[in-house]
């Protein structure tokens, strides 16, 4: 049985906060430098995973591609959110925050059936997950 893993509070939140925007006009909480960070840090995870499968490199790869989708969303970038969203999903299918911050881009990019799917599926992989209890919320349960 998996063990319930530690919320990572930058994912919480519905599209109503992940698209929150500042009094200048800026994503609010956004760093202009970080999307550079999380690119750089993808890169050398990528690389490892090419040399070496290892469990550890992937999970973090998959939430550095979540992290990224939601920088990225915070631009209103929605269509490349959902790209790096998916891609998070492809490298780690379990990965509750890759799963959840996917339904939230789905959310605010107005696609309830497909946010309720990868809800669904974060919910059915990982039941313990904080992130689990957050979709459940906003499936209305």
């Amino acid at each position: 049985a998996r063990t319930a893993s530690r919320m990572d509070h930058r994912f919480v939140g519905g599209p109503e906060n992940l698209l929150r925007r500042s009094s200048h006009g800026r994503p609010a909480g956004a760093d202009p430098g970080n999307l550079n960070v999380l690119n750089r840090r993808a890169h050398v995870l990528e690389t490892a995973l090419r040399r070496a499968s290892a469990p550890e490199a992937a999970r973090a790869l998959a939430r550095v591609y979540a992290e990224q989708a939601k920088e990225l969303a915070r631009e209103q970038r929605l269509d490349e959110a959902r790209a790096r969203a998916r891609r998070a999903v492809v490298v780690r299918p379990d990965e509750p925050a890759a799963l959840y911050i996917l339904g939230v881009i789905y959310l605010a990019r107005k696609e309830r059936a497909l946010a309720e799917e990868a809800f669904r599926l974060l919910i059915h992989t990982d039941p313990d997950s904080p992130y689990a209890r957050e979709a459940l919320r906003w499936l209305g349960h």
